[in-house]
């Protein structure tokens, strides 16, 4: 009989050997830096098959499912967040719809803890859009679908897209913003007036509230930064090659800030914050400084996010928080996982409060599932979120 269950704490790296003969893209340095470190405080849903309790150590988990926590900044408000990270199928239990009824107990779970929503990196879009997931709007037919079976987003694997102008898709170097531990020789970016330098370990404090001051200045809803945010990503980039680049003025004060990740000689812009109105040319530093760096090859990295709307109430309470301009949709909703956003509602953000009203059937102006109510909503919204685990 098939179980689906929450693992304890001391039992997560049961689910390893999964990870490995899923993603084996990953290096063994970054494997080891993810079970070291995001382990510690995520939640791992798993399936286990019949006879599991006497098998080898995690030979009984079919299926897992990762929820690694974010604290996201709405306006003035918090809210902890869960990304949905290494989604995986034993390829012996593919294509039974393990991976589906393991996440909809998850979605199930985030919902009834007022989470307001989930997201996640695809590796096969149709997987997630059938348990109502949808690309926010600027991302929408950005990352083609992609053939495959039933792994999920993770890092490096997370999706075959292209970026703009290449053929190359993703790469394991391809992680988010970390800082490089040895302070290292510092270098002027030819003509520019701009000093170009790898972040320290006595620099997260201000790396971590310049990149909260610019975001928010620039956007509505991101992950919020944190000293102890900006250590474990450093951990996380030294694991994968990369570094965090300071990028300072003529007068010493900080323009920029800039992730990378590398591969040999190709480089990936995983992330560039700058101060308004100097975003061009503190990039244009980094580029330059990376270059010296024996970087020939630079990208932007591309990050298709798919949502998911989970508690409906507390999502629209959230967005009166941050919403620029008043609006009312009267919908009726239709969700075939979370039964309790079913119905008839009248949705509103009005003066700096929002929230939801049921309605008679008669009053809904159209009908949504909770991928499209995921592009309308979104679709009013400044969305950041540069993440890869």
């Amino acid at each position: 009989m098939e179980q689906i269950r929450y693992l304890a704490e001391a039992e997560r790296g049961l689910t390893r050997p999964l990870y490995e003969e899923c993603f084996p893209e990953d290096s063994d340095s970054f494997v080891d830096y993810y079970y070291r470190e995001k382990t510690r405080d995520n939640r791992i849903l798993v399936m286990e098959g019949p006879g599991s309790a006497g098998a080898e150590a995690g030979a009984g988990i079919q299926v897992m499912l990762h929820l690694n926590p974010f604290l996201f900044r709405f306006g003035r408000a918090e809210q902890q967040l869960n990304y949905i990270v290494a989604v995986a199928t034993a390829p012996k239990a593919r294509k039974q719809g393990r991976m589906f009824r393991v996440m909809e107990k998850a979605l199930q779970d985030m919902a009834a803890q007022g989470q307001p929503f989930t997201f996640l990196i695809p590796a096969n879009p149709r997987v997630y859009a059938s348990s109502g997931f949808a690309f926010v709007p600027e991302q929408a037919g950005a990352c083609p679908e992609v053939e495959s079976e039933e792994t999920g987003s993770v890092s490096g694997q997370a999706c075959a897209c292209p970026a703009s102008g290449s053929e190359e898709t993703g790469s394991a170097w391809e992680q988010d913003c970390a800082c490089l531990a040895a302070v290292q020789e510092e270098s002027v970016s030819g003509g520019h007036g701009y000093l170009v330098r790898p972040a320290a370990e006595a620099d997260m404090q201000e790396l971590a509230e310049r990149s909260n001051e610019w975001l928010s200045g620039m956007y509505d809803v991101f992950p919020l930064r944190s000293p102890e945010y900006m250590k474990r990503l450093w951990q996380e980039l030294k694991a994968q090659d990369g570094a965090v680049l300071v990028v300072t003025d003529a007068a010493g004060e900080p323009a920029g800030i800039a992730a990378y990740g590398r591969e040999a000689e190709k480089g990936e812009l995983q992330q560039m914050l700058a101060r308004p109105g100097q975003e061009r040319s503190a990039e244009r530093a980094v580029r330059e400084y990376l270059a010296r760096e024996g970087m020939t090859q630079v990208r932007n990295a591309r990050m298709p996010f798919m949502v998911r709307l989970l508690n409906l109430s507390r999502m629209m309470e959230l967005m009166g928080a941050v919403c620029r301009k008043d609006f009312c949709l009267r919908v009726q909703l239709e969700d075939q996982i979370l039964l309790e956003n079913n119905g008839c509602f009248e949705l509103y953000c009005q003066k700096g409060s929002g929230g939801l009203r049921p309605i008679p059937e008669g009053e809904a102006q159209q009908r949504m599932d909770a991928a499209g109510l995921v592009r309308e909503l979104f679709g009013r919204l400044w969305l950041y979120i540069r993440e890869w685990v």
